[in-house]
Formats: structure tokens, sequence, C-alpha cells
């Protein structure tokens, strides 16, 4: 059980959470094309070392988004954001030590909590804000956020890299999540939490299970291609691969502009049986 208050200037507050949960997105982004190299390079290390690293973060960016939901609704939607941009700058801080491979790992592990904890608990935080006549549409352009950083975030790591080396790409990789918090620090939060109530609900809601375990295995061929595609790309002399990120995350965001009311739509068909 909880209260909301209503928000004033929902429009600027909802821009914030766009805003903080871009932040760590970016992030996230800016390694991307990065890291693979940096495996490779400086490490020595082989493809299958590329892979679990790049794929340690999806591990428990997917286990402890409902953890992250519940600590949303037990302690409020503005302290987990902040406590999930804390572990993404963490997160991004580490690459700077010299860990070797179980280093990044570690730090990939505990950038998937952070990301996941962001993005699971803005959304909870987006849904207090928006006018319920309107939560669909908000919850969709908050979507966004994410596909933006994901966008902008690679070419950046790309610039960085270029211009002064792996220490610039790691240290935006940390900051750019304590800007995120430090925005989420003046924003409104109008969950409250009712004290002494505790729901015996399961962590994972059944009817979520099905959904779920599609958009995962869609996301598969993503995850195998954002590993290698940096080093397919310079074995064959052409380069540009944080190009294919950004295009890739562009093209979502277009889509989602586009298309973003097509589902609706055809679910509205599907049960008055137009189609």
């Amino acid at each position: 059980m909880s209260r909301e208050t209503p928000v004033a200037r929902p429009r600027i507050a909802f821009a914030g959470v766009f805003a903080v949960t871009f932040s760590g997105l970016v992030a996230v982004g800016a390694v991307l094309p990065v890291l693979p190299r940096y495996v490779h390079g400086p490490l020595d290390a082989g493809n299958i070392a590329v892979g679990v690293v790049i794929g340690s973060y999806a591990v428990t960016g997917l286990l402890l988004r409902p953890v992250a939901g519940r600590l949303a609704d037990h302690r409020g939607r503005k302290p987990t954001v902040l406590f999930g941009s804390a572990l993404v700058a963490v997160a991004g801080f580490l690459y700077l030590l010299p860990l070797g491979v179980p280093g990044l790992i570690g730090a990939r592990l505990l950038l998937g909590a952070g990301e996941g904890t962001v993005f699971t608990a803005g959304s909870a935080w987006i849904v207090d804000i928006a006018p319920p006549e309107r939560r669909g549409r908000i919850i969709g352009l908050y979507g966004l956020s994410v596909w933006a950083g994901l966008s902008i975030g690679p070419l950046i790591g790309e610039l960085l890299l270029h211009a002064s080396g792996y220490t610039a790409v790691w240290l935006f990789a940390g900051l750019a999540p304590l800007v995120g918090a430090l925005i989420a620090l003046r924003l409104p939060d109008p969950f409250h939490a009712k004290p002494g109530v505790d729901e015996h609900h399961p962590l994972i809601a059944r009817e979520a299970v099905r959904p779920g375990a599609a958009l995962a295995l869609g996301s598969l061929g993503y995850a195998t291609v954002a590993s290698f595609v940096v080093l397919h790309l310079d074995q064959r002399g052409l380069g540009h691969g944080a190009v294919v990120f950004g295009v890739f995350a562009t093209m979502v965001v277009l889509t989602r502009l586009a298309a973003g009311s097509v589902p609706g739509r055809l679910a509205v068909a599907l049960r008055t049986r137009r189609i």
C-alpha cells in the first residue's frame, strides 16, 4: 500500500527522471565499443574473455530487477534511483583499477545491478508522476532514455578513446551517473510507502514470465553482436564500431516515436476482432 501526492510541474519532473536514466545509460553505452579492444589489447585476452566481460552485465541486470522493484516500493523511488546511480558510478570507476579480466567481470556485474535498479525505480517514478490517462504514452517516451543513452554513449566512448585513451572513457563512465544522481536529488518524489505494511507477494509475478522470456530471447542476438562487432570490423580494417551501436539505437528511438502507438491499436483491434 502507498499514497501519492500531486506533483507540481510534472513535465519538468518527467524530464528530470528521463535525464537521470539517460545519464546512467550513456555511461553504459560509452564502454561498449571500448571494452572489447581493451580486453584484446592491454589485457591480451581472447574472445571468450570478451564475451564473458560484455555479457556478465546482463546477468545481474536481469536477476536483480525484481529486487530493485521491491526496494522502490518499500524505500521510495528517489532513494532507489540514487542507490542505482551510485552502483553504476562505482562500476565505471572500477575500470580504472588494474584488476584484469576478473576485475572487469566484477565491474560489469555491479553495472548490471545498478542499471537495472535505475531503470526499474525510474519507471515506477514516471508512473507516479504521469497523469493516469497518459501513462502508457509517457512510459513509452521514458523508455527512449535507454536507447538515447545507448546511441550517444558509444560515440562519446569512441571519441574519448581516440582523444585521450582508456582512462578518459573509464572516468566518463564513472562521472556521468553521478551527474544523474545530482539531478535526482532535486526532483520531487510523490510516492510514500505506508509504514508497517509487509506485502507477501512473490518477487516475480507469474504473468510477467512469458512476456519477459520472449523479450529476453529477442535480445540475445543484440548481445552477441554487441560483444564482437567492434573486433570484427577492426579485423577487417573497417573500424567505426561505435557507429554500429549508434545506428541501431537510433533506429530503435525513431521506431518507437513513429510506431509507438501501433501495439495498442493492434491490441484493440484483436479484442474487437477486427483482424
